[in-house]
């Protein structure tokens, strides 16, 4: 499934960046970077399948409703 797939890659990124630090968090090209900046850009990069109207929360539902045969919660 896309959102367990989005959630696990998150979860990774934020473990390594727990790893490694703050210099996990430095952008390409600045001083104190760490491995040209990879694991802060590849973490924004994970982010942003984890926003655009709640995908993971839509696909959840769909997966409840057509799959587990549950009611759609309250908006």
């Amino acid at each position: 499934m896309k959102f367990a797939g989005t959630e696990s890659t998150v979860a990774t990124y934020r473990m390594c960046q727990e790893i490694v630090g703050e210099a996990g968090l430095i952008r390409s090209g600045s001083p104190g970077v760490l491995g040209d900046g990879e694991l802060e850009r590849m973490n924004r990069a994970a982010q942003i399948n984890t926003f655009g109207g709640g995908v993971s929360e839509v696909q959840r539902e769909i997966v409840a409703t057509m799959r587990l045969g549950m009611t759609r919660g309250r908006r």
